[in-house]
């Protein structure tokens, strides 16, 4: 079993970052999206990031299934006249190991 922790410290005033960590038995969903800061709309973005993570968590079981979930992400947030724009990475960690996907100009790093 995994053990998580999570914080988001904004740099200024109400941060457009967002954090949604599912974990599913044996294997942890996690997603970051980074609203795009002083433009309207990024913290919508973001926020569709985690409420589409949290959604489809158990849908979720490879890299491709990553890809497809940013894909959709992208028409989702495109379609919305309130949401602006967002960076976003979605991985899955399990004993088998860590895949995922990202968009943006977000990245996760593995530290061993």
């Amino acid at each position: 079993m995994f053990q998580t922790s999570q914080i988001i410290q904004p740099a200024e005033g109400v941060g457009q970052d967002r954090l949604t960590v599912v974990q599913l038995g044996a294997q942890i969903i996690i997603a970051i999206a980074d609203g795009a800061g002083g433009r309207s709309g990024g913290a919508e973005a973001a926020d569709f990031v985690a409420l589409l993570v949290r959604e489809r968590a158990e849908s979720l079981n490879s890299q491709s299934d990553c890809e497809r979930i940013l894909a959709e992400l992208d028409e989702t947030i495109a379609s919305d006249k309130a949401a602006g724009e967002t960076t976003a990475i979605v991985s899955i960690v399990s004993a088998e190991g860590i895949c995922g996907a990202s968009v943006g100009d977000s990245g996760a790093w593995l530290v061993k």
